[in-house]
């Protein structure tokens, strides 16, 4: 981390599969870059739309993955949380 960087964790979809909300995520993630923030990526997005049950299912490790790295992020009353729901 660079100075006085601020770190900022973006948890939601990202691309691929492109779709608003993980459309969305990405230009917020670039806008921080560009304000000079250091962005940690938490991304949850599935690996495609299909919206079946078993696909959903098939997202919990991430889900837990990411809140186990949320989690041990350092420091956390230094940091800013973005969190994109639905």
């Amino acid at each position: 981390m660079k100075g006085n960087q601020s770190i900022v964790a973006v948890v939601g979809p990202l691309p691929p599969p492109v779709h608003g909300m993980a459309a969305v995520n990405a230009v917020v993630r670039a806008q921080l870059q560009n304000a000079g923030a250091e962005p940690v990526v938490i991304d949850l997005a599935a690996p495609s739309l299909d919206r079946s049950f078993v696909a959903r299912l098939g997202r919990l490790p991430k889900v837990i993955r990411g809140l186990g790295r949320l989690a041990g992020m350092r420091e956390p009353s230094d940091r800013t949380l973005y969190m994109s729901i639905s």
